[in-house]
């Protein structure tokens, strides 16, 4: 597919006439790479990082539902989007020209002339974009890398912050934070008499935003339900029936007593949101205390990512429990080990398996290793974003006044 797009010269002049691209600007894209050069750069950065992978794993614990810019250069066009980083020296730089939202030199650098932004890019170096994209280098959005010790400050909280706003406020999820908002007028009023009970808090309604885009009857695969994605354990234990978590005012009401007790016990707002998304708040040994911090807590978390990576980097097979519904031919689908290795592993002569038995799932092939880790530590990538991500978004509402 990709010789078929670019390797042809004629093929890249057509592509770069279609995007209202001048051919004079390609001289010199790469600091001195040719386009062939960086075209076979990519195939391996491809092939090496398993881009495709990382979509569908990001669209499901980010909730897409259509192609994004980032999705354009991961996959269909992943080697026009090193070349136009190539020229333009920016990864969203180039996102932002490669979508046809900025097609001038010198407003996609920010920069006042062409001058200085060809001066830019004669400063481009391709092993730091290597580094980028193999994960030695903090990308703005909280990663985790295979290769690389899980570590999780409060700098790369505001840097993630940041990448958020800067999407809700005039990038790509600007759409859905409007549509949103939209879809919660028709309850604003009630929805902001159950948060009144927050107080200084009761702006966590907004929370509703990236949790479901404000879909009353969205439903996620582990099986949380509408407006603020409660869990019906969560609904039975505030004596509240599984169907009426589809009334956005009836969830935001389950929602608000769940956090009124995540602040109570927490004693800080964003340890609280994080505890909304993921019950692993309530195991932080410091949680309450006066030693309690988000950074220390946000370390917490990175130490349990970073047990995951190395026991999935330097171990022969990882063991999980079975549930119910579970089969080998499941197993192999979910951790890419084939039915014959699990059955070798596990020293069985028949394909069936029981709920709560342990398992031994074979680790073999670099692929396969990457794809468990993200796998395994998706719900945490999901978490270490969730709360910059509300917070971005309330921001947002605030100082543009949306609400």
């Amino acid at each position: 597919m990709f010789e078929k797009m670019f390797s042809p010269s004629q093929n890249l002049d057509e592509w770069k006439k279609k995007n209202n691209e001048p051919k004079k600007e390609t001289d010199g894209a790469s600091a001195g790479r040719s386009v062939e050069d960086i075209i076979k750069e990519k195939k391996k950065m491809i092939a090496k990082n398993k881009a495709l992978r990382e979509i569908v794993y990001d669209r499901n614990f980010e909730g897409a539902e259509k192609i994004t810019r980032r999705d354009f250069l991961k996959v269909g066009g992943a080697l026009a989007g090193l070349w136009a980083i190539g020229k333009y020296g920016n990864i969203e730089k180039a996102l932002n020209v490669l979508a046809g939202e900025k097609k001038d030199i010198a407003v996609a650098h920010k920069t006042e002339t062409k001058e200085e932004a060809k001066k830019e890019i004669e400063e481009i170096d391709l092993k730091d974009f290597e580094a980028y994209n193999k994960g030695e280098v903090k990308k703005e959005k909280i990663e985790f890398s295979l290769d690389s010790p899980v570590k999780v400050t409060m700098e790369d909280y505001e840097k993630a912050k940041v990448y958020w706003k800067e999407r809700y406020g005039k990038g790509d999820l600007r759409p859905e934070l409007e549509q949103s908002l939209a879809r919660m007028r028709k309850y604003k009023k009630k929805l902001e008499k159950v948060f009144e009970g927050l107080g200084e808090n009761k702006d966590l309604m907004y929370v509703a935003i990236p949790e479901s885009s404000c879909v009353a009857d969205r439903k996620s695969p582990a099986g949380a339900i509408g407006y603020y994605q409660i869990m019906p354990d969560t609904a039975i234990r505030w004596r509240v029936k599984k169907k009426r978590l589809y009334e956005p005012v009836e969830n935001a009401n389950v929602a608000r007593k769940n956090f009124d007790q995540l602040l109570s016990v927490a004693k800080d707002r964003n340890i609280a949101i994080s505890g909304h998304n993921k019950g692993e708040m309530w195991r932080y040994p410091k949680l309450g205390k006066e030693e309690s911090s988000f950074g220390d807590y946000q370390e917490f978390l990175a130490k349990q990512v970073e047990k995951k990576r190395i026991e999935i980097k330097n171990s022969h097979f990882i063991e999980r429990k079975i549930k119910k519904g579970d089969t080998l031919w499941k197993l192999r689908d979910v951790y890419m080990a084939s039915v014959d290795d699990l059955r070798v592993a596990n020293n069985k002569k028949v394909n069936t398996v029981k709920k709560d038995e342990i398992i031994k799932i074979p680790l073999k092939s670099r692929e396969q290793r990457e794809h468990v880790f993200r796998l395994e530590t998706a719900g945490y990538r999901e978490n270490f974003n969730f709360v910059p991500r509300v917070n971005a978004i309330i921001e947002v509402i605030k100082e543009e006044k949306l609400s």
